[in-house]
């Protein structure tokens, strides 16, 4: 099961939905909670495996759809129960173990999220929600998604060390030479440089990555994934197509080290890892070729991002993840949904 939360439940509708519905027969539903633990606000949502269609949501720990209840009763790290109806299930990764559903759960100090891929009771309708139905209980939702992973992976960047081969001193008339005044002549090659276009047009991604690899509780009552299964990981400044570094004059580096002293629990039968998320600023520049015989600078019309390292990863930090969450060692994602700005 993909682990992609869509975070931040909504207003609570009982029932039936007001405007046009759709109303159709579904084998499973995805039953995903929200916990803000610093304020102890909840939200959930019920939708269909694809996310495409929302049948209920809640500001709450629980929602009613029609005469049905949906609960959730979990502890910090996303252990505990789901019910659905006057069926309770165990919050676990295997079906075997949970009752029937696949369960995982993401979390660190200040949230949880939990998500359960679960059979729906026959007999009972399930009404989808019109999109208009669907504000979101946290003003901040979609940067509370980013930073734990819970948005669209996007891999269509480069690696920022890779790209050093193409910044090569060729370009428009790179074999230019000029006349000097004594007869001889004088390298007119161009090299490449890069400015911001406009102020960047800032915004606030995270690269994710398994840290450690699962650890499995097995029949003790808790496990914890530590040091010991866990490495450290650079993480270097990308870009969509060749070009120089810049700043942008904004709080960032070409590089963060994750490190890897860090501790995360789970319990019985369930499997435990660390992730961790570096917080990068994206912004938007243009390549040019800058001629020194002439100091003129050409610049290319092409718009590129580059996303960097916040400095002292300002934004970023460890996190834990159980059950369906952990996949393996090293598997990282990129996700842009972040607030717009700088560090």
């Amino acid at each position: 099961m993909l682990f992609t939360l869509l975070v931040g439940g909504l207003p609570l509708v009982a029932g039936v939905a007001t405007g046009a519905v759709q109303r159709r027969a579904s084998p499973s539903v995805l039953v995903s909670l929200f916990r803000d633990k610093t304020t102890n606000e909840n939200s959930i949502i019920v939708t269909d495996e694809s996310r495409a269609r929302t049948y209920g949501h809640s500001c709450a720990a629980t929602l009613a759809l029609g005469a049905l209840n949906v609960t959730y009763d979990v502890d910090q790290h996303g252990s505990g129960t789901l019910q659905l109806g006057s069926k309770t299930y165990t919050v676990h990764s295997d079906p075997g173990v949970s009752g029937g559903v696949e369960c995982g759960a993401i979390y660190d100090d200040t949230e949880l999220h939990v998500e359960c891929v679960a059979p729906w009771p026959a007999g009972i309708e399930l009404v989808e929600l019109p999109a208009a139905a669907t504000d979101s209980c946290f003003d901040d939702h979609l940067t509370r998604r980013a930073a734990f992973g819970l948005g669209e992976d996007s891999r269509d960047v480069q690696v920022g060390e890779l790209l050093s081969r193409n910044v090569e001193p060729r370009g428009p008339g790179a074999h230019a030479r000029r006349q000097a005044g004594s007869g001889g002549t004088f390298n007119c090659n161009p090299t490449q440089t890069s400015r911001l276009v406009g102020n960047g047009n800032p915004h606030q991604n995270y690269h994710h990555i398994q840290l450690s690899q699962n650890a499995e509780c097995k029949s003790a009552s808790q496990c914890s994934a530590g040091y010991e299964q866990s490495k450290s990981y650079s993480i270097g400044w990308s870009a969509t197509a060749g070009v120089p570094w810049i700043s942008g004059g904004f709080a960032v580096q070409t590089s963060w080290t994750t490190g890897n002293n860090y501790e995360c629990q789970a319990g019985k039968n369930q499997k435990v890892c660390i992730k961790y998320r570096t917080a990068m600023t994206a912004y938007t520049v243009q390549k040019g070729w800058r001629y020194p015989c002439t100091a003129q600078t050409q610049w290319e019309s092409q718009n590129i991002i580059i996303w960097s390292p916040n400095k002292n990863n300002k934004g970023g930090a460890y996190y834990c993840a159980t059950g369906s969450a952990c996949t393996f060692q090293g598997d990282w994602k990129l996700v842009k949904e972040g607030r717009a700005g700088g560090p």
